[in-house]
């Protein structure tokens, strides 16, 4: 799965139907390690991003952050929000939505 390297600006064209910064009913209190599996995502089942990225930096926790974030669905529909972790080159599941 291609992400941008951190210093390239990031294409945040949302459609209108995200143009809201639609954000997760339920987050998790540790994001979640996403597998690779022969260049799939993998986390309690297949996972394809949908929509993004959202290009989130900033220094949280006295510790520099930068996370591209997407729309992903995984094979049974449930919709997710994952990110790339631009230092750590590691795919994270961070929230579900209703």
């Amino acid at each position: 799965m291609p992400s941008l390297p951190l210093a390239e600006k990031c294409h945040q064209q949302l459609p209108d139907i995200h143009a809201k910064a639609l954000r997760p009913a339920w987050l998790l209190s540790t994001p979640q390690l996403i597998e690779q599996r022969s260049q799939r995502l993998f986390w309690q089942g297949y996972i394809a991003p949908i929509v993004g990225p959202e290009r989130v930096i900033g220094n949280w926790w006295e510790k520099p952050v930068a996370r591209d974030y997407y729309l992903a669905t995984r094979n049974d529909n449930l919709p997710l929000w994952i990110y790339f972790d631009l230092y750590q080159k590691q795919w994270f599941v961070h929230g579900v939505f209703a």
